[in-house]
């Protein structure tokens, strides 16, 4: 990681010390696969770019902005995606108490909350991670059937599988067989969609 121009120099504030531990680095390296390097280089290209757009939002829009909040959680989105868990817990925690103040009842407060336990949950803290992944999943799935607007429906389509992915992996760590079970025949319940990924948006 110490290449990639966009992530060892954060601005100089706690919430943007952006760090990789040497295991989170080894989960970026490359391994040959031509499509895997291709798609760890976009991965890395999106970080970057919403990384700017994080800083240029904290610059410009109050500490509690809702629109603050959705900037920090598509960073933190991106770092959990490339699996930078440290990186992305003070990013998605900071994004997290905006919308619990702000937007108690938005299905994407509820999205942030499963994206959270999933970075704690790669990070070993499982304890912290199940309370945050349970109620991100069943928070999201209560506001299914009323999303407000397309956009939210077709977001909601696929973040939900993801929280209910997120819950496997907790269950399958701490060798739950029946929590396992149980969310993988949710899983599979759930409609399916081939649409392209949403940014979130109402």
């Amino acid at each position: 990681m110490k290449g990639i121009e966009c992530l060892p120099t954060p601005p100089p504030t706690p919430l943007w010390k952006v760090t990789t531990s040497r295991e989170e680095s080894t989960t970026l390296g490359f391994t040959g696969d031509p499509t895997g390097i291709f798609s760890i280089f976009l991965g890395i290209v999106t970080l970057c770019a919403r990384k700017s757009l994080s800083t240029e939002a904290h610059k410009s829009l109050p500490k509690d902005s809702p629109q603050l909040a959705a900037t920090l959680a598509q960073f933190g989105m991106s770092l959990l995606q490339l699996k930078v868990y440290t990186g992305a817990e003070p990013i998605l925690r900071a994004s997290l108490t905006i919308r619990e103040k702000k937007e108690p009842d938005d299905w994407r407060t509820f999205n942030t909350r499963s994206m959270l336990g999933g970075v704690l949950l790669g990070q070993k803290k499982y304890a912290d991670a199940e309370p945050l992944l349970s109620t991100g999943y069943e928070g999201m799935k209560a506001r299914e059937k009323n999303p407000g607007n397309d956009v939210a429906r077709l977001a909601m389509k696929i973040r939900i599988p993801e929280a209910v992915d997120r819950l496997i992996a907790l269950y399958a760590a701490l060798e739950q067989p029946d929590g396992v079970k149980k969310r993988t025949v949710v899983k599979a319940e759930l409609p399916k969609t081939e649409s392209p990924k949403p940014a979130e948006k109402k």
